[in-house]
């Protein structure tokens, strides 16, 4: 199925009658009434006519093609396995039975292949969520990688690619308590890509885990392993504090904070910096929001909706979070420049798991970036039933980036396309 989304009408509408503001468009689950303590509650689905504010994309056009995935998908990565400048999408398998992953390939155009299944026998340390999966050049052979994690082994296997799009039987590592895979990066600044972990200990609701750890890609280097905050639920690295290093942040949903665990070169890190942020939060992203030429941070908050944008003050210190109202569920984020008006604007996934039979949610969020680090109020696309994995990249290879997504309940993988649209 395709569907085309002219954003022209996909547009944030603001009332000028004082007591409510929403959002009415191609896909909109939420649409939110703001009280005069300028509280926003949700109201569902109605549609009111009203001037429009500020239009986002009113130059183009999102095309909607939904692709058949493979048993339970999970999260998603995005790579270029075959070396023709198009990046695949290979997809996280959560079945209890055949774990593994899948690989779509991209045809050239941002159309996808048939899935290509590899089982693995390794598993989500969420059952459904967060699965142990990313990409990176580990071999430094100029081919992409494929690295998984098996929490219940305790290990992480790397699956080498030929650059063809074929992958090796799988080199075993051991490592860290449950481990979860979430970064490659070179963070010894040695040339080779080192793989982070989450150590989550257990999982329930919430990771338990306080710690991190590096995979150094050099086997004389024991596993470092860090103390980060409680709840360890994500991980970004980046240079913060501006001295050429790479540089660890995390999200810690048990104690709503995030940690900055800064890199002193030498294989060393300093105890974490924490700041405060919203209830629950779950994802973070490394971005210049503000323009300033400083790497800036921000989280998506579970628990009540909202995102937490953490301003670098241009040393690699934090000031306090500012809080910008997001759809229900907010979850996995991306930072990227999505309306190429040069700022980074953020993207999240909305969706919620309570237990193995309630799942809800299935949309994506966009908060356009003002120009200074400020957010507009989110807009957004609906996508298949509750989503899991996120990615925004030029998957067509026109110059703008494009949307996709994983969907755990309806089984499928949606891809959004970017382009101009054209007027006469």
């Amino acid at each position: 199925m395709t569907t085309f989304a002219y954003n022209v009408y996909d547009t944030p509408y603001w009332f000028s009658f004082g007591f409510a503001s929403g959002y009415a468009g191609l896909g909109s689950e939420y649409d939110y009434v703001e009280d005069d303590d300028g509280d926003f509650f949700d109201f569902g689905n109605d549609f009111y006519e009203a001037d429009v504010f500020d239009p986002f994309f009113v130059s183009q056009l999102f095309t909607r093609t939904d692709y058949d995935a493979t048993n339970v998908p999970d999260n998603m990565v995005n790579a270029d396995l075959n070396n023709d400048g198009a990046d695949e999408l290979i997809v996280a398998n959560i079945d209890t039975i055949d774990s593994g992953f899948s690989i779509l390939f991209n045809q050239g155009d941002g159309s996808f292949d048939t899935p290509v299944d590899y089982v693995t026998e390794v598993f989500s340390s969420g059952g459904t969520e967060n699965p142990s999966l990313d990409v990176g050049d580990i071999d430094g052979d100029g081919n992409i990688d494929l690295i998984t994690a098996n929490p219940e082994t305790n290990e992480v296997s790397v699956f080498f690619g030929d650059g063809n799009g074929n992958i090796s039987i799988p080199t075993i590592l051991d490592v860290g308590d449950r481990p979860v895979v979430t970064e490659t990066t070179d963070v010894d600044s040695d040339g080779t890509t080192d793989i982070v972990l989450i150590n989550s200990e257990e999982f329930d609701v919430f990771y338990s885990g306080d710690s991190i750890s590096v995979l150094f890609n050099e086997p004389s280097l024991p596993v470092t392993t860090l103390l980060a905050g409680e709840g360890v639920r994500d991980v970004v690295a980046a240079d913060l504090d501006g001295d050429g290093d790479v540089d660890l942040a995390t999200a810690n949903e048990l104690d709503n904070t995030l940690s900055v665990l800064y890199n002193f070169g030498n294989l060393a890190f300093s105890i974490p910096v924490t700041v405060p942020v919203g209830s629950r939060p779950v994802s973070i992203v490394a971005d210049d929001f503000d323009g300033d030429g400083s790497t800036d941070l921000a989280t998506t908050n579970f628990e009540f909706g909202t995102v937490s944008v953490v301003l670098n003050n241009g040393d690699g210190s934090f000031g306090s979070a500012d809080f910008y109202v997001a759809n229900d569920f907010p979850s996995t984020m991306s930072s990227a420049d999505l309306d190429a008006d040069g700022d980074a604007d953020l993207i999240l996934r909305n969706s919620v798991f309570r237990g193995n039979d309630t799942q809800e949610g299935n949309s994506i969020s966009i908060l356009q970036n003002n120009g200074d680090g400020t957010f507009a109020f989110p807009q957004s696309f609906e996508v298949g039933d509750v989503p899991v994995g996120l990615i925004v990249e030029d998957l067509d290879g026109n110059g703008l980036l494009d949307i996709a997504t994983s969907n755990f309940a309806s089984q499928d993988v949606t891809v959004y396309l970017q382009s101009l649209l054209i007027t006469t």
